[in-house]
Order: structure tokens, then C-alpha cells, then sequence
């Protein structure tokens, strides 16, 4: 009998040490100002503001433990749902302070459920196609250029990113062309989104400076990356960052190809959440794609104009320019252009099917047909 307690007991303290480290206790602050006198809403508002507080510090707090990496990229939904993973709150201190309400509270939060939703919410984040090509500066190599990049494209893998084959297509886009991009051209750029199907484009220079010997057992060498990240289609710069870091190593070669890894690998850190950012503003403002319809008439532009305009996720619609049979239209889109053409397809005009000849990540082509 004495045994079973005391097996029980064990079992317990398990218990009651996972769910303590399952949770933690931090104090979260909030003000709501008083209007018209409301004291009761104002109270209200500020426990709900040192709610979100004290999720947010759990949150920035264990955010490293998950792939997000970056507690601003799920910041707004969790903190959206900051009461449900408080078990339990006490107020601390309480009151008016000027025309505002003051509360502070002791808040026990869930950190596995913090952790769990943050990870959810990153999954299911729309995220990009991407494609890494870099050119050495003068004085670097283009092994070195090769390192870089895959050191880039193994670290945003990690992070569930679409990395595309850069090889494959470098010599349909040219090198001089990568070296424009590289330099920020935006046609550059463009012309590498189109020919890869890439989205968002990583590019820039990489290079190594000499190594030197350390004490003649060691070999250090100084690395240098300065990293471009463009849309693919706009060719907007969604990010820019240049760092050094050093590398050290038994032989000189293997200083270099560690400066080189150190400083690709604090890059990849840097542009990362500024990149995942950036494409989300832009997929949720929605994106141009380029409409290019064949078999109009020019009095069905109108018509056409309002049917393209009324369908799901868009939100602008311009005509650009007609000349029979064909039309252009600017449509800002919320989601992707091969959506657009299943809607598109789905709907139909005047009796009449669209048949896509074309689709391509900001131009869809299509012909009025029966």
C-alpha cells in the first residue's frame, strides 16, 4: 500500500512540474481612458490591455522554441485571444490615474498554448516562392557566392519557405542580370521573377577577405554579405542588410568558407521576419495582375469591366488599353493570379466560357470562347 502512495505520489510531482513549466506567472499593465465618466468600460478595457501584455511578454519570451522565430509575424492573433490563455489573474493594483484607469495584474498564461497557436498561425501564413541568387564582389569567388547561397536557402527552408532552383534558370536570366538585381534594378529583378516563377528574390554580393594566421595555429578571414530582398513581380526592395562576421579555422581555406557561412547565416536571420512581413502587407492589400482578354467587343468593355470587378477578392479593376479584339485590365487582387483564373473560369461572360492560355504569377491571359 505504502508503495502505491508513494508510486502515486511520483506520478503526481510529474504532473504538477510539466504543467509548471507549461505555464508561467508574469504581471501585465494597462490604461483605458475614462469617457464621459464610464469608469466600469474604462476598467474594462485596461484588464483587458494588461491581459495582452502579459501574453506578449510569454509570447516574445518562448517564441525562439517554435519556427516563427519572430513574435511580431503572429504578434496581432495571439494577443487577440490573450483571455483564453490566462488560467487564472489577480489584480494587483487598481485605480484612476488622471483621466485614465489604471490595472495591473499577476496573470498565470500558457505557454504551451502560446507556443502551440504561434507555430499554427506561421503555418498557415501565406508565404512565397523564393529564389537566392547572389554574385561574389570584387575580389570574391563564385564558390563563394555558392556557399552563401546555400547557406541562405538552407536556413529559410528551416522556416517552410518554397526555395526554388536557382541553377536551373541562372542561364536563361544571364549573369549580367543577376549582377543588376543585385544592385537593386528593379527590370533586373522583374525579368528574374518572371523567368523563375519566383515571387520574392534574394540577391546581392558575398566575399571573404584574406585569411590570416593566428599565432601560426589558427587562420581567420573577415566575411561580407550585402543582401537584397526584392518582389519578384513589382520589383519593390521589401529588405536590405549588410553585415561582417569573422571566421576562424585550422587552415586558411576553411577560415574563409566559415567567414563566409557566419556572415550568410546572421544575414538570413536579419532579412527573414522583414521578408515574411513585407509579402504579407502585400498579399493582403492584394497584388496588380495583369488581365489580358481576347474576342471583346467594344461595347462589352463596361459589362466586362463590372463582372471582373464584382468577383471575390477583388478590389480595383483598370483598363489599361483596347485594341479589337483584345483588352488589358489592372485588376489588385487579394490571393494569387492562378485564383483569379479559376474564377474567372467559373463565371463566364454573357453565356460565354474564358479559356486561360496563360497564367503566370502577375498575367493571366484569356480568350472569350464558346
Amino acid at each position: 500500500m505504502r508503495r502505491i502512495v508513494t508510486i502515486l505520489g511520483a506520478v503526481l510531482f510529474i504532473v504538477f512540474t510539466a504543467n509548471a513549466q507549461e505555464a508561467k506567472t508574469v504581471t501585465g499593465e494597462g490604461s483605458a481612458k475614462i469617457v464621459k465618466g464610464d469608469t466600469k468600460s474604462a476598467k474594462e478595457s485596461a484588464l483587458t490591455l494588461a491581459m495582452r501584455n502579459a501574453v506578449e511578454q510569454v509570447g516574445s519570451e518562448i517564441i525562439s522554441e517554435t519556427v516563427v522565430e519572430d513574435f511580431e509575424l503572429v504578434k496581432d492573433e495571439i494577443i487577440s485571444r490573450a483571455r483564453g490563455y490566462i488560467h487564472e489573474y489577480k489584480i494587483l493594483e487598481e485605480g484612476k490615474r488622471g483621466d485614465e484607469y489604471y490595472v495591473k495584474i499577476s496573470a498565470v498564461v500558457s505557454a504551451k498554448e502560446v507556443k502551440d497557436d504561434a507555430t499554427f498561425i506561421y503555418k498557415k501564413m501565406d508565404k512565397p516562392r523564393v529564389i537566392v541568387m547572389l554574385t561574389e564582389m570584387e575580389g570574391g569567388s563564385s564558390n563563394q557566392s555558392k556557399i552563401a547561397e546555400n547557406t541562405l536557402s538552407e536556413y529559410l527552408m528551416t522556416k517552410e519557405l518554397s526555395i526554388l532552383d536557382a541553377e536551373s534558370v541562372k542561364a536563361k536570366i544571364g549573369a549580367d542580370s543577376i549582377r543588376l538585381a543585385a544592385e537593386g534594378d528593379v527590370q533586373s529583378a522583374k525579368k528574374i521573377g518572371a523567368l523563375s516563377g519566383a515571387e520574392v528574390i534574394i540577391t546581392g554580393t558575398v566575399r571573404a577577405g584574406a585569411p590570416e594566421s593566428v599565432k601560426g595555429v589558427l587562420y581567420s578571414s573577415r566575411g561580407y554579405a550585402s543582401i537584397r530582398v526584392m518582389n519578384g513581380e513589382t520589383g519593390e526592395i521589401y529588405a536590405f542588410s549588410t553585415v561582417e562576421e569573422n571566421g576562424v579555422d585550422g587552415s586558411a581555406d576553411g577560415s574563409v568558407m566559415k567567414a563566409i557561412k557566419n556572415a550568410s547565416t546572421k544575414v538570413a536571420h536579419d532579412i527573414f521576419s522583414k521578408m515574411l512581413k513585407k509579402w504579407n502587407e502585400f498579399v493582403l492589400n492584394g497584388r496588380n495582375i495583369e488581365v489580358l482578354i481576347s474576342g471583346v467587343n467594344f461595347g462589352e468593355l463596361k459589362e466586362l469591366k463590372t463582372l471582373i470587378g464584382g468577383l471575390e477578392g477583388v478590389k480595383e479593376v483598370i483598363q489599361r488599353n483596347y485594341e479589337s479584339p483584345s483588352v488589358i485590365f489592372d485588376v489588385r487582387f487579394i490571393g494569387k493570379s492562378e485564383r483569379l483564373a479559376e474564377l474567372l473560369t467559373a463565371t463566364g461572360f454573357k453565356g460565354k466560357k474564358f479559356n486561360v492560355t496563360s497564367i503566370q504569377p502577375n498575367k493571366i491571359v484569356l480568350k472569350i470562347g464558346r
